[in-house]
This record gives C-alpha cells, structure tokens and sequence, in this order.
C-alpha cells in the first residue's frame, strides 16, 4: 500500500505537487456552499441560471459563460486578462491529455465524455492541476468549473476539427492578411 502511495505522489508534468489532504480537499468539496462565500460565487452550476451574466444561452443550455461563472473569493468576476491566463492552462494540459489519446493510435479529436472515461486518472490530474494553478477555480461543488472549462476546450477543437475538414473555417495565417 505505502509503495502504491509512493507511486502515485511522483510528480509527472501533468501530477500536482500537492498533499494527499490538499488533493482530498479539491475533489470533494460539499454540495451545499458554505456559510462563509458569498451567493455570488455560483458554488453549483445550476446557481448560473439564477445570475444574468453567468446564465447559459439557449443554444448552448449546458455551457455557462465561463469568464462569468468563474468568481474570485468575494463574488466578483475576474478580469478578462485572468481568464484568458486560465484559458491558456486549461489548452495546456488539454494538449497533455490528448497526447495520451493519441499514443493510443486514433487520429480524431476525442469528445470530452471518451477523455473523462478512458483516460480517467490523466483527466483528473488535469482538473487537479488546473484547480492548483488557478485557485479560483475552486470556489464551486466538487469540481464542475475545472471540469467544464476543460470540457469547453476539447469541445471547441473538436468543432474547429470538424469545420476545416469541411472547409468552413478559415486558416489562422489567411485571417491575419
């Protein structure tokens, strides 16, 4: 058992650095928000429907705006220059994750629930490590801010996938001309 331990605390890229207590408290975290944040923060996804600014539009039902659900510690939102900072970590350990779908011989984009799935341990050092990198990520139940912003990024690549093997996008270089 000790040497499972062991095992499982060495760091990789893509391992926090952190405790078991720390890793306990930023996988279960209560469903009920405790009494010391503010109703502003969106503990569960479902409080997004309540706000103005953080409720989902009806095309996409299942995807709060996440530069508006993401709330520092008294309610407020972050800046934009904070979201784009935790954006670019999330395509970060996105692009680790499918490193592993790719080791395994599949050219197509993964969708998020074959990830989560298949590729269950990596998916949560990624939620984990998003979570350490940007603690303000979790001020929410269990981990549904983490796991929807990581969710969102392989969602949009496998829609940007999809688009160019249609034609329909246009290549990133002809849009800077």
């Amino acid at each position: 058992m000790s040497q499972q331990l062991s095992r499982a605390s060495t760091p990789t890229p893509m391992t926090p650095n952190i405790s078991l207590p720390t890793a306990q408290a930023l996988v279960f975290r209560p469903a009920e928000r405790p009494a010391n944040l503010p109703s502003a923060i969106l503990w569960l996804r479902d409080d997004c429907s309540k706000e103005d600014t953080a409720r989902p539009s009806p095309q996409n039902p299942a995807r709060p705006p996440m530069r508006q659900a993401i709330r520092k510690k008294d309610g407020t939102t972050i800046s934009a220059s904070h979201y784009s900072m935790i954006r670019n970590s999330g395509n970060r350990l996105v692009n680790l994750l499918l490193e592993h779908h790719s080791k395994s011989g599949s050219s197509e984009q993964p969708k998020m629930s074959c990830s989560k799935k298949l590729y269950y341990p990596e998916w949560r050092k990624a939620v984990l490590e998003l979570e350490r990198e940007h603690p303000v990520r979790t001020y929410c139940c269990n981990n549904w801010k983490a796991e929807q912003m990581l969710g969102n990024i392989i969602r949009s690549r496998k829609t940007s996938a999809l688009k160019r093997k249609r034609g329909l996008s246009i290549p990133t270089e002809a849009r800077r001309r």
